[in-house]
């Protein structure tokens, strides 16, 4: 309303300037860099438990909300550890590289583990930041672009200096670590919510939902065909119960019983780890930290256990990209080093990732891959002046975000005639304004906020959306003398169940399947570029997930309670508030016809009434599935 309302010649740029400066830009941007920088909050491997990086997330919003210039952005990521006077916030930084995956199963070699490790970091840095596919040379010699094996070793020399085992502490972060406050998120308020996940999971230790799931003897029906000896016992005392009372008791319940013992075994190890950082007063985070000078040698065959002592390598960088200058570099120098004004591929990559989150593809359609094998620039000249303007502004990425969203090329209108989609038809040369599916955490999130339920605390510690049942039992350990975190689902409660999606707890193994659904990654390894798929599956998830339906149902309960008695209004405001369009008079006439017949559908089925909105009215069923159809509109999961 502000934007119509303002007759200015600005006013387009007015709304950009509010939106750049907004906490929300934060975390626009640090979404695809969490997908990047593979960040989770578990360990990833077989056991999958819980891990706190969460302060590191927090790091990144921040950097992107104070525009951090990217080159600091990078250096710090990459190497605040070794920064002169490195501060907490600059060793947090270095998360970036302890984000990968970590495991402590039995049998495991721990010098394995530690290359696997240290390869992993190779991948994502020479992904991220130069745009290539340097982990193709870890065997041998690449084999389309210039980077040999000898190369690969002597960038793996870089990280080979570090304190890291790729296998490392059971149900909790790898050292080294550091313990601090968060960015957004102050003592007080940690504490907070650390009480109510505490709160959480007494509960369900006292009485875990879980425990029952698909089981045949469950204590409803248990209870309710109860007779003679078990009615006994069950109208017995607990404190007065005798042996054989509890005897027949177990064996009525028998089905649940060993899951029992598991899950309650299991939360208590999630309780007494809480209740520890509890009493720390502050979260931890995995970070980097130097050891000294180690030797390395090229592996054999990329095989952990095959040094080819004939072949010492020290750090170094491809002899086709330029020389790094220091005679003996370390993990700081190759920061700066990939900085440096004449890097032919730092700022090229990052202004293509930029243009690829803006326009939904890059300039280059194949980010992750720069080299011979990947697609060429649709405008090679653009490229370059974007990377040249960014080296210009001093890395200011909202200058960068603010060239590109006030052009003329982006403000085009979506729509396209004819003749234009035929010449055009992937819009390579940027003859319409993109449209494409938006992200799964955006189309979540929206449904949300046009229902006005999302809580738009900024940080914090991850979150447990509902979910359905069962989901991380198919790829849980349950049964260990020792057991661990993250194996069992317990919902978050309250308003935490309705953050914005960024914020929800990751497990690896099992990711919230709303998300996947709509092609969010595992986050198990770098990732610079989402697929985008079309299935039945996602509208099914659309018009049926309980979150979904929930927004639904809230949204109709907002409408309903509009100061107007007339249902044309009430659509109007409910079509606008999801489109920020009022409907056309074909729209209006359909979904009001929908309306008459939904009212007329749920008179005559009160048993379906009851399931949409519980005791409801027919009314608010009948809303709720006018608002059903509008958040599944394509123009609401689509941006155009």
């Amino acid at each position: 309303d502000a934007f119509l309302a303002d007759d200015g010649e600005d006013a387009y740029e007015k709304v950009v300037e509010r939106l750049l400066a907004s906490p929300r830009y934060g975390e626009r941007m640090a979404l695809p860099w969490l997908d990047a920088a593979r960040f989770a909050d578990t360990n990833g491997f077989s056991i999958d438990d819980h891990r706190d990086m969460w302060l590191w997330r927090e790091w990144v919003i921040d950097a992107w909300n104070r525009n951090l210039p990217y080159d600091e952005f990078l250096v710090r990521q990459m190497a605040g550890d070794l920064l002169p006077d490195a501060t907490d916030q600059d060793r947090l930084a270095t998360g970036f590289l302890r984000n990968g995956m970590n495991t402590h199963e039995g049998g495991t070699i721990p010098e394995e583990y530690r290359v696997i490790a240290i390869a992993d970091k190779i991948d994502t840095v020479s992904t991220v930041f130069m745009g290539l596919t340097f982990r193709c040379a870890q065997c041998h010699d690449h084999k389309y672009d210039p980077l040999s094996q000898r190369e690969y070793y002597q960038f793996f020399a870089f990280f080979d200096t570090a304190h890291e085992p790729g296998n490392g502490a059971t149900n909790a972060n790898t050292p080294p670590l550091i313990r601090m406050d968060g960015l957004f998120t102050d003592a007080e308020t940690y504490r907070r919510d650390l009480e109510a996940r505490l709160a959480t999971l007494r509960r369900y230790q006292i009485h875990p939902p879980e425990l029952v799931e698909d089981r045949a003897a469950w204590e409803a029906d248990v209870i309710a065909d109860a007779t003679g000896a078990l009615l006994e016992a069950l109208c017995t005392p607990d404190a007065s119960r005798d042996d054989e009372q509890w005897g027949t008791i177990n064996e009525a319940f028998g089905a649940t019983t060993v899951d029992w013992g598991r899950h309650v075994s299991t939360i208590g190890t999630e309780i007494r780890i809480l209740e520890a950082d509890l009493e720390a007063g502050q979260a931890s985070v995995m970070v980097m930290q130097e050891q000294g000078p180690k030797e390395t040698w090229v592996l054999t065959r990329g095989e952990y256990d095959r040094p080819d002592h004939t072949q010492p390598v020290r750090p170094g960088v491809p002899g086709v990209l330029p020389a790094i200058g220091a005679e003996a570099p370390t993990r700081l120098d190759l920061a700066r080093w990939l900085t440096s004004p004449d890097h032919p591929l730092t700022a090229r990559v990052e202004v293509n990732r930029l243009w690829q989150t803006i326009f939904g593809q890059g300039l280059v359609a194949t980010p992750n891959d720069f080299g011979a094998q990947g697609a060429y620039p649709t405008h090679p000249e653009l490229l370059d002046w974007l990377a040249l303007e960014y080296l210009r502004s001093g890395w200011d990425t909202k200058h960068m975000v603010r060239t590109i969203v006030t052009s003329s090329t982006y403000r085009q209108d979506a729509a396209a005639s004819r003749s234009v989609v035929e010449r055009d038809p992937h819009n390579l040369l940027l003859s319409r304004s993109p449209r494409y599916r938006l992200p799964a955490e955006f189309i979540r999130d929206g449904a949300l906020a046009i229902s006005d339920r999302l809580d738009p605390r900024l940080g914090g510690p991850s979150v447990y959306p509902a979910q359905p049942h069962g989901l991380w039992r198919e790829v849980s350990h349950f049964g260990y003398e020792h057991p661990f975190t993250a194996q069992a689902f317990y919902p978050s409660e309250g308003s935490q169940r309705h953050r914005r999606s960024m914020y929800t707890f990751w497990k690896r193994t099992s990711p919230p399947p709303s998300l996947t659904t709509f092609d969010a990654p595992t986050r198990e390894v770098c990732v610079v570029e989402r697929s985008r798929t079309n299935t039945p599956l996602q509208a099914l998830v659309l018009l049926n997930d309980p979150e979904y339906v929930d927004a639904a149902r809230t949204l109709a309960s907002l409408a309903i309670a509009r100061p107007t008695d007339r249902d044309e209004q009430r659509l109007d405001w409910m079509f606008r508030r999801a489109t920020a369009r009022h409907p056309g008079p074909v729209e209006r006439d359909t979904l009001l016809e929908h309306l008459a017949d939904a009212t007329a559908r749920f008179e005559s089925d009160p048993d379906a009434t009851r399931a949409l909105v519980g005791d409801g009215a027919v009314a608010h069923a009948a809303w709720t599935s006018v608002a059903a159809i509008i958040l599944n509109l394509d123009e609401v999961l689509t941006r155009e």
